[in-house]
């Protein structure tokens, strides 16, 4: 085998060693990236769905009296002056 070719060859082999090496680098930081990525959703969306589910009933009845008092009678007319948020003050306030 000429010398030169066998130099070359050796120096192959070399640079394809550092080339796994960096690659394996390379597969381990993704591997974390994604193992990261999935904690973010984790940490940030499922608290949000767990206080959605948790805070509903508790918000329900704020709810319900908010609605009433921008639409009393149901016809889609709601609070147009004060003298009827007055009147539906007192009526909360007799009751």
């Amino acid at each position: 085998m000429d010398p030169e070719l066998k130099k070359e060859l050796d120096q192959l082999t070399k640079d394809m060693a550092e080339i796994k090496t960096n690659l394996h680098g390379i597969n381990k930081a993704m591997r974390w990236g994604q193992v990261i990525g999935w904690l973010r959703i984790v940490v940030f969306i499922v608290p949000l769905i767990i206080a959605y589910f948790y805070l509903l009933p508790l918000l329900q009845p704020v709810l319900q009296t908010y609605s009433q008092l921008l639409n009393p009678t149901g016809t889609g007319s709601g609070i147009t002056d004060l003298e009827s948020l007055r009147k539906m003050l007192n009526q909360t306030n007799n009751n």
